[in-house]
Parts: C-alpha cells; sequence; structure tokens
C-alpha cells in the first residue's frame, strides 16, 4: 500500500511539474512573461512578438517589389502577384485567405504543396494561374471553406459557331494556357475531410475521382469539375441541397473513368439551384425536371441526352441563360413561345435540335444579348425582333434545316441594333444589300451565305472590328484588298462569290482569290 501511495504520489508530483513547465512555455512564446523570466531564459530582454488580428487584415505580396517579412507577418488576407514560386509563404502560418486577382492571374505560377502547412487557410483563390502540383499535398487544411485551382475558359455570354471558328482561327493563347493547367493532379477524394468546404473549382485539371467525395460536404455550394476525370453517378449529390451552381463532364483526357452518368431528374431535387452546366456526359433524362427550380438563372446542356419539351421554363422569372447544343440524341423540343414574357432572359441558344417556332416570340424578352437558333426548325422575319435593343448576337444559320420555314425579312431591318457583334444568316429567304450593314461599327463577325442578298464588299470596308467575314453562294463582289487597313481580320471565306483580290491578315494567312482551281 505504501509502495502504491509512493506511486501516486510522485505521479501527481511529474504532472504538476510538467503542467508548470507547460504553462510557462507557453507563456514564454505568446511574449507574456515578465522581463526578468525573458532575460533569465535569453540573456535580454525579448520583444513580443507580432500578433495578426482575429479581423482579416488585406495586403499585397508582389514578386516585382516584395514586402518585408514582418509585414508580412501582419496580414492574413493576402492577395499576391509576379511570383514564380510560393517559397515566401513557408512559415506563414497565420494566413487564412490567398489570392490573385484575374488582372494577375497569369503572373503567379508555384507549387501547391508548398501551402500544404498553411492549416488556417480557408480561402485558396488561385485559378487562371501557372500553379501546378497534387492536390493530395493538402490534406492538413481541414478548414478549408473555398478553394479554386481551376483554369476556366473566356468567360462567354453566349455560344455562337462565329465565337468558336474566331477562337480556333485566332490561336488564341487562353487555349494553350488552359492546357497547362493540366499540371494540377491528384483526386479528390482529399477534399472528404474538409467539411466547411462550399466552393471547389477544378475546371480543366487532371484532378481524378468519384462524385461521392464529396457526396458528405452538405454546405457546398458551387462545384466546377468540368474537364476533370470525374466519374460516377450524379445520384451522389442528392444530400448537397446548398447547391448553387454546379459544372461537370467532358474530360480533356477522353479517359472513360472520366465519364459521368445518372438521371437528371437529380438536380430538379436541388431546390436552390441556380446555375447547371453538363457538358459532354452519360447524363440522361427530361428538360422538365428542372420546372420546379425557381432561383434556376442558367441552364447549359452541351453533348448529353437530355430531351424534353422547353416548356419546362415558362414562368422561370430569373432565367438569365438558356444553352442547348449539339445534343446526343433528338435533342429538346417545343415552341419558342415558352420564353415569352421572361424579362431577364439575356440568351437562348439551340443548336441540333427540334426546337419550333416563330422568332417573333423572342421579342417579348427585351434584354436578350445573344440569339442562336443554329440548326433549329424556327421561322419569322427579321422585323419582328427589331426593337431588341441590347442584341449583340444573331445567329440563325441553316434554322429550319427541313426547309419548311425559313427565316425572312431584309438585312435592313437590323438597322436599329446598334449594339450588334455578330451577324449570321445562312440558308434564308432574307433580302438586301451588303449596304444595310455598314454603319454597324461594333461588328465583328459577319457570316451570310446561300440567301438573296446582293452587294460590294467594300460596303464592310470601314467596320474596323472585324474578325470574320464569310460570304458564301451570293451575288456578291469586290476587291478583298479594300480590307488591308484592318489589323484585326483573321478570317475571310468568299467561296461561291465574284469577290477577288489577295489579302494578307493580321495573323499572317495569305488569301489568294485570283488563282483559277
Amino acid at each position: 500500500m505504501k509502495r502504491i501511495l509512493v506511486i501516486i504520489s510522485l505521479g501527481i508530483f511529474l504532472v504538476m511539474v510538467l503542467l508548470i513547465a507547460t504553462i510557462y512555455i507557453e507563456k514564454s512564446l505568446n511574449g507574456d512573461i515578465g522581463k526578468s523570466g525573458a532575460q533569465e531564459l535569453n540573456g535580454a530582454t525579448t520583444p513580443e512578438p507580432t500578433k495578426v488580428p482575429d479581423v482579416l487584415l488585406e495586403g499585397i505580396y508582389d514578386g516585382a517589389n516584395p514586402i518585408s517579412d514582418a509585414e508580412l507577418a501582419t496580414i492574413n488576407d493576402l492577395e499576391i502577384r509576379n511570383v514564380e514560386n510560393f517559397e515566401f509563404l513557408k512559415g506563414q502560418t497565420h494566413l487564412i485567405n490567398l489570392r490573385v486577382s484575374e488582372e494577375y492571374a497569369d503572373t503567379v505560377k508555384g507549387d501547391i504543396a508548398d501551402l500544404s502547412e498553411l492549416v488556417k487557410l480557408k480561402v485558396i483563390d488561385l485559378g487562371n494561374t501557372g500553379i501546378y502540383g497534387d492536390i493530395g499535398s493538402l490534406e492538413k487544411l481541414v478548414d478549408l471553406e473555398h478553394i479554386n485551382i481551376g483554369y476556366n475558359a473566356p468567360s462567354d455570354e453566349y455560344y455562337s459557331f462565329a465565337h468558336l471558328t474566331i477562337e480556333m482561327f485566332g490561336m488564341l493563347d487562353d487555349i494553350f494556357d488552359m492546357l497547362s493547367q493540366e499540371n494540377i493532379e491528384g483526386n479528390i477524394s482529399v477534399f472528404k475531410n474538409m467539411s466547411n468546404l462550399q466552393y471547389i473549382n477544378i475546371c480543366n485539371t487532371s484532378a481524378q475521382g468519384n462524385l461521392s467525395d464529396i457526396a458528405g460536404l452538405f454546405d457546398l455550394q458551387h462545384v466546377d469539375f468540368n474537364s476533370a476525370a470525374i466519374n460516377g453517378d450524379i445520384a451522389e449529390l442528392k444530400g448537397l441541397t446548398n447547391l448553387e451552381y454546379i459544372a461537370i463532364g467532358y474530360t480533356p483526357t477522353g479517359a472513360e473513368e472520366g465519364k459521368l452518368s445518372g438521371d437528371f431528374s437529380v438536380f430538379g431535387e436541388l431546390s436552390n439551384l441556380k446555375n447547371i452546366t453538363i457538358i459532354y456526359s452519360d447524363i440522361e433524362g427530361d428538360i422538365s425536371d428542372i420546372a420546379q427550380l425557381e432561383n434556376l438563372e442558367a441552364i447549359t446542356i452541351y453533348g448529353a441526352a437530355i430531351g424534353g419539351d422547353i416548356a419546362a421554363v415558362k414562368g422561370m422569372a430569373n432565367l438569365k441563360q438558356f444553352n442547348a447544343l449539339m445534343q446526343t440524341v433528338n435533342g429538346v423540343t417545343g415552341d419558342l413561345s415558352a420564353f415569352e414574357g421572361l424579362e431577364n432572359l439575356e440568351v437562348v441558344s439551340f443548336m441540333q435540335n427540334n426546337v419550333t417556332g416563330d422568332i417573333k416570340s423572342l421579342a417579348k424578352c427585351p434584354n436578350l444579348i445573344a440569339v442562336n437558333l443554329t440548326y433549329s426548325k424556327v421561322h419569322g422575319n427579321l422585323a419582328d425582333i427589331s426593337a431588341l435593343a441590347n442584341l449583340k448576337v444573331l445567329d440563325v444559320s441553316k434554322a429550319a434545316y427541313d426547309e419548311t420555314n425559313k427565316i425572312t425579312g431584309s438585312l435592313s431591318d437590323l438597322n436599329a441594333l446598334s449594339q450588334l457583334e455578330e451577324v449570321i444568316i445562312t440558308f434564308s429567304d432574307v433580302t438586301g444589300t451588303l449596304d444595310d450593314l455598314k454603319q454597324m461599327g461594333n461588328l465583328i463577325a459577319v457570316m451570310i451565305s446561300d440567301s438573296p442578298i446582293k452587294g460590294d464588299i467594300e460596303s464592310l470596308a470601314e467596320l474596323k472590328n472585324l474578325e470574320l467575314i464569310s460570304l458564301a453562294n451570293m451575288d456578291v463582289g469586290g476587291d478583298v484588298s479594300v480590307f488591308a487597313g484592318n489589323d484585326k481580320l483573321i478570317i475571310i471565306m468568299m467561296e461561291g462569290t465574284n469577290v477577288t483580290g489577295k489579302l494578307t491578315l493580321s495573323n499572317g494567312m495569305q488569301v489568294d482569290l485570283d488563282t483559277e482551281e
């Protein structure tokens, strides 16, 4: 018994010693001990270390003109720019937010692994930068709420054939930058223990994983897995009732493990959804499953087997964009009248669908920016949409491709649309001359073919913003040399016209229409 009491007493004594030592060490580290204690330890007075307040203090670290370590230690919301690596962040464990502004995104590079010890981070907002590495290295960042390390495509407000063509011929730097973002790799299972996550963007990366890896992250509001090798059944998203934005689909490698499947109806159960984007996937279903989503602002379906009647959008007061493009089965059906009265609608875009109706229905959507009815079965007169003052894109290329109906009217009906940037009219009964376009100084693309339109291309010579001119199979003449002063023009096509001449385009391509074939 005495031996037991001695052991217990000794144990209590040791615990007390350890406790006192622990308190002393903690106070030393926090600068709370007195001068005598500090002198005793170090032989001199130790100044109190700088403390970062709980409130967020913003600051900028510019690699071209860096701040001192002392100043960096006082900032917990840090914007970075002009840095080649993240070495300067090592030891900065007080950081809460790490971000880059869009303006400086292309000046930032670094290995994501160098952020692995910054355990207080809640925000990593480094999208569109040259960041690289394995997302698995972030496993200690369990307090993370926002991670954006993806590379978004240029944020177009609309889809049109002209826009895509310009990008292809222009060989935009953005395309190559996007490919370089595949340096981000790893498995999304790393997010499982980050229970506070609200925002994930790994778009256009080589990250992999299954949707089940995020099924338990109930605070998620924004998920962008588009063009990443994420697979699984979208039924895994059922419990994510706070979701407002979801973008999933196409894997850039074309690997089967990147395919997503499931029934589109899952999204109809997520009542907070504002944006749905599905790109090239095995997801199937009916567009009517979203009819009850009162908050929906945008939906894009590109290359997925989703059909149904567009009547589902009737009464969706918040809807701004509806895109249904190149679907793998018959596409959506229905009449354009479904959009009547949607005053917030900005984009209506169909490509290879069975949508019918008269384009005059769109005249009741006063805020339309883009109308793309490529390979749809619509008809109507251009005069009926001449009051859409905000319209930038009108694409009725090969509308009514079954030739039972056609687009009619005159090019002059577009004169009042001063904001127009793209005019795309093919296989129509539209009349007029190229002179009808010469006052439209904002035009970027003119694609008109197989229509009873006449004129001389000299009418377009003063449109200095033109990047694409495509005229085919019409009574059009002139000499392409009139465009010699246009330093933006990168595409010119004149098949089946009387246009002649030679021209060097701004991208160096040679146009020689005098060569006989």
